[in-house]
């Protein structure tokens, strides 16, 4: 809602974080940053959440950008300071490089943008896809990916993350039940049912693992998502883990 007071252009990634085209807002504010500010303030003041920011002129440097002062601070990237700002970023802190192409690069002897710039568009493409092309962009600056404020949402979620450590099973469960009743109160609002379902749990030590399962059937149950979220955390069902 905050965001839609400056925006019509925003662009959801998750439950928590958003890209905002305010190139032309609905306060008129010509900078980008004070609106920034702005916002952090309100999300602070509405609901006593403090929120990163991260300000520059295409989404793959906001973004990046947005990492850079978590959890309650503003990174600005001008056009001035992108190509410094790159090249001196190591590899990992890109967005879109997960550890995998990270150690993969390493290897290659990319450590840092300024490694990567020095690859040809070709070479990457062939060590790394199609994604070797966005690579050979993403490191000059150049991402021309304009904000969508129509994109069809492909899942809905809920978490909860405790102030303290706990290992009550009886506990999390009853947790686990009202972020399952959460999902379904979204899915049902959007009038929309899904078949995979996951599970994420996050250790005291910060090791996170996901379990899924795909069913037989579309559903928006919360009974359903609750029953098979429990069989997934007893093991009780076949899972497969991400990165």
């Amino acid at each position: 809602e905050i965001f839609y007071e400056y925006s019509d252009l925003v662009e959801p990634l998750s439950l928590d974080e958003a890209y905002i085209d305010v190139t032309e807002n609905k306060m008129e504010n010509p900078s980008a940053t004070l609106i920034a500010k702005e916002i952090r303030e309100k999300i602070f003041e509405r609901t006593g959440l403090t929120a990163s920011a991260g300000i520059s002129y295409n989404k793959f440097l906001a973004k990046v950008a947005s990492d850079m002062n978590k959890p309650n601070g503003m990174t600005l990237i001008t056009p001035e300071m992108a190509e410094d700002f790159l090249e001196a970023l190591p590899v990992g802190k890109f967005h879109g490089v997960g550890r995998v192409t990270k150690e993969k690069m390493n290897l290659l002897g990319i450590e840092k943008g300024a490694d990567l710039k020095k690859w040809q568009e070709v070479d990457l493409i062939k060590h790394f896809g199609k994604a070797g092309s966005h690579y050979y962009h993403i490191v000059r600056g150049i991402d021309e990916r304009s904000v969508q404020n129509d994109h069809v949402r492909k899942s809905f979620g809920a978490e909860r993350t405790f102030s303290t450590d706990y290992n009550d099973w009886t506990l999390l469960k009853t947790e686990l039940e009202g972020i399952a009743n959460k999902v379904s109160e979204r899915m049902g609002k959007k009038s929309v049912k899904g078949k995979t379902i996951s599970l994420k749990l996050r250790y005291d030590n910060f090791e996170t693992i996901t379990r899924a399962l795909t069913l037989s059937f579309y559903t928006s149950s919360k009974e359903v998502l609750f029953e098979q979220s429990v069989q997934l955390r007893e093991g009780k069902k076949p899972f497969v883990f991400y990165e």
